[in-house]
């Protein structure tokens, strides 16, 4: 998948999603992974992005660094929650 970003760069990265189709306006989340995700075209159309999108690509991050560093599987069950909770549509 080509991304046209909103720092005028374009990069590429390789994902299962299949639902994500040619045309999709999509958000790249890079942390220590990337994720992408679907969006309203309109963000597309921004020069940059809104202040919510950011907050909930920082959220989506945190739980996926508590993800990494849970041990018990108490910890993983609750990391899993939280992950599904914030970073899937």
């Amino acid at each position: 998948m080509n991304s046209n970003r909103t720092n005028k760069r374009e990069g590429q990265v390789n994902s299962d999603q299949f639902d994500l189709i040619v045309g999709d306006c999509v958000v790249v989340e890079q942390g220590q992974y990337t994720n992408v995700r679907r969006v309203s075209s309109i963000n597309c159309h921004l020069d940059q992005q809104p202040d919510h999108h950011v907050s909930a690509a920082n959220n989506c991050q945190r739980a996926k660094d508590e993800l990494n560093q849970a041990k018990t599987n108490e910890e993983i069950e609750q990391a899993v929650i939280k992950v599904r909770t914030l970073c899937e549509d």
